[in-house]
């Protein structure tokens, strides 16, 4: 097997070597390994530690009321980099002229295959795009199998089956923070030293509502509960708002970095946040710092930084490693780390070192179409830390015209840059993340999880592994994980949305070397996700067994139906199911049940032509008694409004709830028992609500001093219904409940969308931000309506913009 492929490499000692003066740190195995100490660096000391409040607490997976709402915009996109959008889009045309037409093209080309390819082993469909552009890709995999997938739209939870056993809009999974449905970019994260997934959303694309949402999981099931925080996605409360979010965790903390923007889309200055794990964890109140607007080492602003997730399964700590580059071209690569956990005051240090000069990349092609794949600017996309080395990569330009993969190796403790970049004529890749794939540590080799496309290629996801230490790329032939099945033409114009990440993420589990993928692939003229297992060449003879079970948090007494997925037909299974009854089998797909609350482990010998295989997961299974005290909680759909308008109150309360009782101070009527009381308010003032919530384990009050402001409104006279909006289906049936509307705005303003009753009252606030520019299509479900006559009212500055109707039958 021969694979053609160009490589560039060069071996670039540093030209700026900086001071360190915090290198007495006493760490364990997976140690923070940091520059020999050098005469000059930057630091930034960050904030002092804010608090956000306690958790809300809550389990997803037991809501029914989703509305699923998704708002796409079909105009230009504009990314946020580091200079101008004038000057960017200059540059950027500059890349497409420099790339020579495939008659000119002259790459000159080596053989390469010196390393085995990975084995794709099993592979299925991942998230449904609902109105996703683009997909944004990411997800993290548990020692046990269970799987969190994101794109920009929605949730899945699955296992090794590919069977999703729950999805959900952001705005849905999220709905107790209370924030609304404009959330989008997901990051998920499995920590493997705690066996806890942390996702992460933003909020809000202003500074008055810009937002990061996170929740951290109660146990290693995401079925089961979850606590839910809310942090300023703006501290210094100034114009600005974060997007572009990149994550990571140490032994002790979570990190995010964001790029602050205004309202027409610049970036301003970066920012980091680190907060505690173990609030998060805890359900406590968590404390958290941020390092606003950080230099480079020659006093630049620093622009993406990207944390560093470890590739082994000991976190790195107790601080946190970061790069960037120069993302429009050149030869600067910028290392940042932090001196300590939360606990101990860090500040954040910056170093630079030169290495192999890259230019910006041209978009990427596709097949049978003059649409090309936005790839942004050339910034760092993704990195890994392992041993000592940050993996880093991009997609960049190259002297035949294609988008090449650069792959680099930073040496920290000497600040060294070694690179490679990966191409092939008339292949464009774009987007690539990293994973150790090997049994030991200390081993090299990696696998690269990547997009590519081409002129003869429709968009499609790929890996390959990259082996060796320093100057030495030793690459495997690549593999196809999705091959894809259509061009992209999804917006409006000739430049289509590409990613604009991928994610790849290892299982430590059963000393196997398994890794799993992430990406997107091209389908029906629009986007599509595609997840996929990989094992070594080396492994393929061994045997690899794997079961899954249909319901892992559950209550006492319920049928639990575990399925064998092992591969290679195997002939003979042994089931040891702790504290269940019955407590073995030797059935392929048994049903047992638990009479006990309590976690338990769950065993399964199978034997194939391969061999005995034994696949042990311990705490696999969660049996708890649902009945607890609740905790009282609820939304409103908005807090300020004229005087005669209504509010519609709306309990996010938890746990099983026998009675509800509302404190409704200057309102109609002034006290309810109702579930979500619908409120009128006739006095101008400011007013508070409360509500209890109690069942046999106990009561909860939840209290807002000021959840109503009421106001005299100036004028709406003669206001016009100038947003020509159409919806469909109309009529809508229950049984196929998504609803469509199409409606364009000729300039970029904040929106107001909700569904109304005939008697005017607020159902459901759909959308309450910022709205882009050109045509723009905004999806619901209806599932939570009742049959009638409604109305869909798009708000601009309070005045009413459109209001098409709609039934529901």
């Amino acid at each position: 097997k021969t694979e053609t492929m160009k490589q560039f490499s060069t071996t670039v000692k540093p030209t700026l070597l900086l001071v360190f003066a915090f290198f007495i740190h006493n760490l364990a195995i997976a140690q923070m390994v940091t520059p020999k100490p050098h005469f000059e660096s930057t630091e930034n000391r960050g904030s002092a530690i804010q608090i956000s409040d306690p958790a809300i607490e809550d389990q997803p997976s037991l809501s029914v009321d989703q509305w699923q709402v998704s708002l796409e915009n079909f105009g230009a996109v504009h990314h946020t980099t580091s200079v101008s959008k004038e000057a960017f889009l200059q540059l950027k045309e500059e890349a497409e002229r420099k790339r020579p037409s495939p008659e000119q093209s002259t790459n000159s080309v080596i053989s390469r295959s010196a390393v085995d390819p990975p084995l794709i082993t099993r592979s299925f469909r991942g998230n449904v795009r609902n109105g996703s552009v683009p997909m944004d890709n990411s997800f993290a995999i548990s020692k046990n199998g269970f799987i969190v997938s994101g794109i920009n739209t929605n949730l899945i939870f699955t296992q090794p089956d590919g069977v999703v056993r729950y999805s959900a809009a952001h705005s849905d999974f999220f709905k107790l923070a209370g924030l609304g449905t404009r959330m989008y970019d997901p990051r998920v994260i499995y920590d493997t030293e705690t066996d806890r997934f942390i996702i992460m959303c933003l909020h809000g694309s202003e500074p008055s509502n810009t937002a990061l949402v996170f929740a951290f999981s109660q146990t290693e099931d995401p079925t089961g509960r979850w606590n839910i925080y809310k942090v300023d996605g703006n501290p210094l409360g100034d114009q600005y708002w974060s997007d572009y979010p990149n994550v990571s965790i140490s032994k002790d903390d979570l990190y995010v970095t964001t790029l602050l923007r205004d309202l027409n889309g610049e970036w301003n200055y970066s920012m980091v946040f680190q907060i505690s794990k173990k609030d998060g964890y805890e359900g406590k109140p968590i404390r958290w710092k941020y390092y606003a607007d950080p230099k480079n080492a020659d006093g630049s602003q620093a622009f993406n930084l990207v944390p560093t997730p470890n590739g082994w399964s000991d976190l790195i700590g107790p601080g946190m490693h970061f790069v960037s580059n120069e993302n429009l071209g050149g030869n600067k690569y910028n290392y940042y780390t932090t001196t300590g956990n939360l606990e101990s005051n860090p500040t954040l240090l910056s170093f630079q070192t030169a290495g192999l000069t890259t230019g910006l990349a041209p978009n990427g092609r596709q097949k049978g179409t003059v649409e090309k794949l936005n790839t942004f600017d050339s910034r760092l996309w993704s990195a890994l830390y392992l041993n000592g080395i940050i993996h880093v990569g991009s997609h960049v330009s190259t002297p035949g015209g294609s988008v090449g993969l650069l792959y680099g190796r930073f040496d920290i403790a000497n600040l060294k840059m070694d690179a490679e970049i990966l191409s092939k004529p008339n292949i464009d890749y774009g987007f690539p993340s990293f994973n150790s794939f090997s049994d030991k540590e200390g081993d090299e080799n990696i696998i690269v999880n990547y997009l590519f496309s081409g002129p003869d290629i429709f968009p499609s996801q790929g890996q390959i592994v990259v082996s060796g230490s320093g100057a030495t790329f030793d690459w495997s032939e690549p593999v196809t994980l999705k091959d894809g099945g259509s061009k992209i033409s999804a917006l409006a114009g000739n430049e289509e949305r590409w990613g604009d990440y991928s994610t790849t993420c290892r299982r430590f589990f059963d000393n196997r070397v398994e890794s799993w993928s992430v990406g997107m692939h091209g389908e029906s003229n629009s986007y599509a996700t595609w997840l996929g297992q990989f094992f070594r060449q080396e492994d393929i003879a061994k045997p690899k067994g794997e079961f899954v079970a249909d319901n892992t948090t559950s209550t006492k007494a319920t049928d639990i139906k575990f399925t064998d997925i092992t591969p290679d037909n195997p002939t003979v299974w042994k089931w040891l199911f702790q504290g269940a009854t019955p407590a073995s089998s030797d059935l392929k797909n048994p049903i047992v049940r638990y009479p006990s609350d309590g976690v338990y482990d769950v065993q399964l010998i199978v034997k194939t032509d391969l061999g005995l295989d034994t696949i042990f997961k311990k705490s696999f299974i969660h049996i708890q008694d649902p009945l607890q005290k609740p905790k009282a909680d609820f939304t409103q759909d908005t807090d300020s409004i004229f005087v005669g308008q209504t509010v519609q109150f709306t309990s996010t309360s938890t746990g099983e709830i026998a009675n509800y009782k509302w404190n409704l101070q200057g309102g109609t009527p002034p006290s309810s028992d109702m579930k979500d009381p619908n409120v009128k308010y006739s006095t101008p003032g400011s007013y508070l609500v409360s509500l209890l919530v109690d069942n046999s384990a106990g009561s909860n009050t939840k209290i807002k001093t000021k959840a109503v402001t009421v106001s005299i409104p100036t004028s709406t006279k003669n206001e016009i219904l100038d947003i020509k909006a159409s919806l469909y289906p109309n009529p809508v049936v229950l049984n196929q409940p998504l609803v469509t509307c199409d409606f364009e705005i000729a300039e970029s303003t904040p929106l107001h969308i909700r569904v109304v009753d005939v008697q005017g009252r607020a159902i459901k606030i759909l959308w309450n931000d910022r709205v882009k520019s050109g045509p723009n299509r905004l999806q619901f479900e209806t599932a939570a309506l009742t049959p009638g006559k409604y109305s869909l009212q798009i708000i601009d500055q309070n005045k009413i913009k459109s209001q098409p109707f709609i039934i529901i039958k």
